[in-house]
């Protein structure tokens, strides 16, 4: 049979936007959407399974899938009228070959919809002009703002348009960050910390003496250092609607 194609859902929609690992990545959306793959129905994979869970809706599964940092693919099994088994997978299905029969079983790659967190090994790999290719991902330049809209690399974002989603750069530093400072705290605590203060635009984590640095400029901004690699530190920069 060849293959079809069907588009499922994205992430266009607020219904479905999910993010990556908090720990890490910090409410990075990933632009994606999930293909259905008729061809590789009816069929569950062991080789390459990242995860597997019980869900309740297909949805629940696919957020699943798009808020698991390299889960490309994702199978669901209905056991009952309301609940359905959920695998993810860290390959597409076109590299799994060992499938045992599963009727009922719809399978579903998963589609990047933009440069945005893709993968990557060096910067020329990130088709947007202003993307750098850090920790393995093609993330906006540090100290420029995501936009979600645009899908785009802004150096400045209206105040209006501040978004709480928060991209990370692991490893960076960024001078500067004199808003606010507290000692002692995780790094996720801080992270929430810059969401709840509106005037934060970014933050710096010291990982070894868990200190947050809250800032009200970013790392592109006039009078601010720019960001560069630095063992024990990473930089954590809001987003634009």
């Amino acid at each position: 049979m060849s293959r079809l194609y069907v588009v499922l859902l994205a992430l266009t929609t607020t219904k479905v936007k999910v993010s990556l690992s908090e720990l890490l990545w910090s409410d990075m959306t990933r632009e994606a959407t999930a293909v259905m793959r008729v061809d590789m129905g009816d069929m569950v994979y062991s080789e390459h399974e990242m995860w597997r869970t019980v869900c309740k809706s297909l949805v629940q599964c696919a957020q699943q899938c798009f808020s698991t940092q390299g889960c490309s693919a994702f199978t669901v099994t209905h056991v009952t009228s309301s609940l359905m088994t959920c695998r993810g997978y860290s390959m597409t299905l076109d590299k799994l070959q060992s499938g045992v029969p599963s009727p009922g079983t719809r399978a579903y790659d998963i589609q990047e919809l933009s440069w945005l967190d893709k993968e990557c090994t060096t910067d020329w790999e990130c088709s947007n002009p202003k993307s750098v290719c850090l920790a393995g991902r093609c993330l906006c330049s540090p100290g420029y703002f995501y936009s979600h809209t645009a899908r785009d690399c802004w150096r400045h974002c209206p105040e209006e348009d501040i978004s709480l989603k928060i991209v990370a750069y692991p490893g960076w530093y960024a001078g500067n960050m004199k808003l606010n400072t507290s000692l002692n705290m995780a790094a996720t605590s801080c992270v929430q910390w810059c969401r709840d203060v509106t005037a934060c635009r970014g933050c710096l984590y010291d990982v070894t003496t868990n200190s947050c640095f809250l800032g009200d400029v970013t790392a592109s901004v006039d009078g601010v250092s720019e960001s560069t690699s630095r063992y024990g530190f990473n930089y954590y920069q809001k987003t634009c609607a």
